[in-house]
């Protein structure tokens, strides 16, 4: 604790006394807990490191015993920037021919160009997707291109339909997407809404469907238009029994009275797309055996949704030709086991079916030896670090952390030990390291010899598994030698432990120490005030005697 400081009396500097001393006895203590934290500390970076280093190699021999460690195989393309492909082990080694003759791609819609402040509504969109649809619901009058590319994004029924808007000169066009590519995935919109709603700038359907429009409004139509018939004579009326001369605004022939929006000024492009339209409405409604009014009714409704949306870009799948003779499509530009084992990535179209991209399948010998390069750099890895920590300094004697302890010559006596000792199950070409090209050189360390190791990966690529996996091969020995030493009841695991529980009763000493101190310094400055304050009373006794004495002389 901090003493608090007392006024100086007698000469004395008690809270300088009762520091010194109390310092005096806390110093070889104190001295001897830190020295052994930092042994401890020391220590268990030492064993981390060992650890650690032994670690990396048990997890490179835990990959060795996959299935598929050693029967990689690498894809090879002449040109990636039409076509890539990956390859699992499943993948047979040979050469392909691939065309590509269409990439997949999502359907895009764009409406016509409007005054950005234009109102919709109120009026129903009902969009598909595919074989899904979702419906959205423009209750105002006054909606905004905003309000309804927000309603249809926010929607939580929509299946991956996106709405943007974007400006040009001309003002402002909604722009729906899929999120899906593939023929099957085409948007289709419907509008519901009273004629003349700039709503219907946001239909989109087949010609088909933009003529006759869903069965139930045709059928509405004809119930109102019962009375028709396809020989009536077009250019009378009778009511009430009489011939009457038509009405001029009647006329069926007048392009203003039949065609919505007709104008002189449009005439040339309305007519074109009513033109278009027309005919197949009555040619449909004649084999339905449909009035012509429902027929021409039919065409103005289609008419309406046919200024919709403009197709930008088609819902396709991708196609490609496999060898000349195999064709195969997918809603992606990725193809799954287009080939037993191979994934297709589809870049670009292809110049000319008689010019396709090769594909060329091969065993990954590559990355096998890449695999074995650090199989041997992580073991001699290890043995740096064990020298480092475990090894004595022969000029200064000094030794490295770990030096003469046990676990450092073990775990290098027993994975030398394995290195050596032949695998029984393994095949015949390959039954030890050295066989394969690696052998412990009189530093300790392991070397390769490529052309060893090359002549076995060329020659016997099949026969590594046998050698490396299976629960009896050489990578599960290595690793159960490891486990023994770095697992959770391991010797390295057990020692870092120990060192732990240690450091644990360290604190605890510590905090006694300082109880202790603490005690030591409140008893000490006490009897030195007890002492300081009894010298004063003597002096002051004495100094009232001399005072007294000087006045009876």
């Amino acid at each position: 604790m901090s003493v608090n400081p007392m006024g100086m009396s007698g000469g004395l500097d008690i809270n300088s006394m009762v520091n010194k001393i109390v310092e005096t006895e806390r110093a070889p203590k104190q001295q001897r807990i830190e020295r052994e934290r930092t042994d401890i500390d020391t220590n268990i970076s030492a064993y981390g490191r060992l650890r650690e280093s032994l670690d990396t190699m048990k997890d490179l021999m835990a990959s060795f015993r996959q299935d598929n460690a050693f029967s990689l195989r690498s894809v090879t393309s002449t040109d990636e920037e039409v076509i890539s492909a990956t390859a699992t082990h499943e993948a047979l080694a040979g050469k392909y021919a691939v065309d590509v003759q269409q990439l997949a791609q999502a359907h895009k819609l764009a409406s016509n160009a409007l005054a950005e402040d234009t109102k919709f509504g109120p009026g129903k969109l009902l969009i598909q997707l595919g074989d899904k649809e979702f419906k959205i619901d423009i209750k105002q009058d006054n909606a905004s291109f905003v309000d309804v590319a927000r309603a249809i994004n926010e929607s939580n029924s929509n299946p991956g339909v996106r709405a943007s808007i974007i400006k040009d000169d001309e003002g402002s066009r909604l722009i729906l997407a899929s999120d899906k590519s593939g023929a099957k995935n085409e948007i289709k919109i419907s509008v519901s809404a009273i004629p003349g709603n700039p709503l219907h700038n946001f239909g989109y359907q087949t010609l088909t469907d933009q003529v006759l429009g869903p069965v139930d409004d045709i059928a509405k139509m004809a119930e109102t238009a019962i009375s028709d018939s396809l020989s009536e004579d077009p250019t009378t009326e009778k009511k009430d029994g009489e011939d009457k001369e038509p009405d001029p605004e009647d006329d069926p022939n007048d392009p203003s009275n039949v065609i919505p929006g007709w104008s002189e000024s449009a005439s040339g492009t309305l007519t074109d797309n009513w033109d278009d339209i027309l005919p197949t409405a009555v040619s449909t409604a004649t084999d339905m055996s449909m009035p012509a009014s429902v027929a021409l009714s039919a065409a103005k409704v289609g008419y309406e949704q046919a200024i919709g949306m403009t197709q930008l870009q088609s819902a396709s799948d991708a196609k490609v030709v496999l060898d000349g003779i195999a064709e195969l499509s997918s809603e992606t530009n990725v193809i799954k086991d287009a080939i037993q084992g191979v994934d297709l990535t589809l870049k670009s179209v292809g110049n000319t079916a008689d010019d396709p991209v090769e594909l060329d399948i091969q065993y990954d010998r590559a990355s096998v030896k890449a695999s074995i390069e650090r199989f041997v750099e992580a073991y001699n890895q290890f043995y740096a670090v064990s020298q480092e920590l475990g090894s004595v300094n022969p000029r200064t004697g000094q030794g490295g952390p770990l030096s003469g302890d046990s676990i450092i010559r073990s775990s290098e006596s027993r994975l030398k030990s394995t290195f050596s000792s032949p695998v029984a199950s393994a095949p015949e070409s390959i039954k030890t390291l050295s066989e394969l090209g690696i052998s412990t050189t009189r530093a300790g360390t392991l070397e390769i010899n490529y052309s060893v190791l090359d002549r076995q990966i060329n020659e016997n690529f099949t026969n590594l598994h046998g050698f490396f996996g299976g629960s009896d091969g050489f990578a599960k020995k290595v690793e159960d030698v490891i486990q023994a030493f770095t697992g959770s009841t391991g010797s390295i695991r057990t020692r870092e432990n120990s060192l732990v529980d240690q450091g644990y009763r360290l604190d605890d000493e510590q905090v006694t120490l300082d109880r202790r101190m603490e005690s030591l310094e409140g008893r000490t400055f006490d009897k030195f005030s007890a002492m300081q304050e009894a010298t004063g009373k003597m002096q002051s006794q004495l100094s009232g005697m001399m005072n007294a004495m000087s006045a009876g002389m």
